[in-house]
């Protein structure tokens, strides 16, 4: 794959050419062993409110099939 090393938001990245950017898989090396993706949990306040609010729904999905209103 050709491309020029370049440095970008703190890691080494690749600039690739245009043409030739599909003519492999994004997870795979040269050599055809697999190149790991680990995600990670994006920090903030948002997300820790949107898990809150997550859990919260499922508790409700889950037990509103069981109340029972005049009956």
């Amino acid at each position: 794959m050709a491309g020029i090393e370049q440095n970008y938001r703190g890691g080494q990245g690749q600039v690739v050419d245009a043409e030739t950017f599909r003519d492999s898989v994004g997870t795979m090396e040269q050599s055809g062993k697999r190149k790991w993706v680990f995600p990670r949990k994006p920090p903030g306040k948002f997300t820790n409110y949107r898990m809150i609010v997550g859990y919260f729904l499922l508790i409700v999905f889950f037990v509103t099939p069981f109340i029972t209103v005049n009956g």
